[in-house]
Parts: structure tokens; C-alpha cells; sequence
């Protein structure tokens, strides 16, 4: 077992804390409506629809490697978006900045599941 300081990377903030404020705010209110936007039914799953995953047609490549593991993590099997953001090391934001863009270019998709009382 690690410590907590060898596996969380600390540093001085240099930032003013109102720019980090509104910054915060400017994600909070860009999730708010992704998830809206998204809207998913509850026992709906996230499915592949294409062969491989294409992250170009204008794709922020920050977020290329949150894509990759998405994709990967969805080709194993359908998972809902909530389950891929537990198998992922970063903020929600970016895992529905991904979802977003690959549902829009038709890579990925929602099945409905059959849910068991």
C-alpha cells in the first residue's frame, strides 16, 4: 500500500482563486448540460457502432486518451455511463466531453438492457 503522498502529485497553486472559481463554475454548468443534453434511460448501456474508434472531424486531442480508454472500456461490454466514469481516473466533465462527441459521429450508441428486480 502507497502512501498518500506518493500517488497524489501536490505543488504550490499559483492561480488566483477567483479565476479558479469561475473556471470551476464554467465546468459545472457545461456537465450540467451535457448530461442534459445526454439524457440516457436508466437501464440504457453504451454499445460500439463502428469497428474502431476514429478520434479526429475536429476532436479535442486532449481528451484522446480519455477517448481510448472509453472505447476500450465499452468494447468489452456495454456499460452505462456511470460505470465507465468508475473505471476512469478523470472528472466526469471529460468522460461526457467523450461520450458526447462519439455519440454525435455515430461511433457509439445506447442499447436499452432488461432490467431484473
Amino acid at each position: 500500500e502507497q502512501s498518500m503522498t506518493d500517488w497524489i502529485a501536490s505543488g504550490e497553486i499559483a492561480r488566483n482563486a477567483g479565476d479558479m472559481l469561475i473556471v470551476a463554475l464554467q465546468f459545472r454548468d457545461e456537465l450540467a448540460a451535457l448530461k442534459k443534453e445526454i439524457q440516457p434511460e436508466t437501464n440504457a448501456r453504451l454499445i460500439v457502432r463502428k469497428p474502431e474508434l476514429h478520434w479526429n472531424s475536429g476532436a479535442p486531442e486532449e481528451l484522446r486518451t480519455v477517448a481510448n480508454q472509453v472505447w476500450s472500456l465499452v468494447q468489452r461490454k456495454p456499460l452505462s455511463i456511470a460505470e465507465v466514469y468508475r473505471q476512469c481516473s478523470v472528472c466526469e466533465l471529460k468522460i461526457y466531453q467523450v461520450v458526447h462527441h462519439l455519440l454525435i459521429h455515430e461511433q457509439i450508441g445506447f442499447q436499452l438492457y432488461p432490467v431484473f428486480a
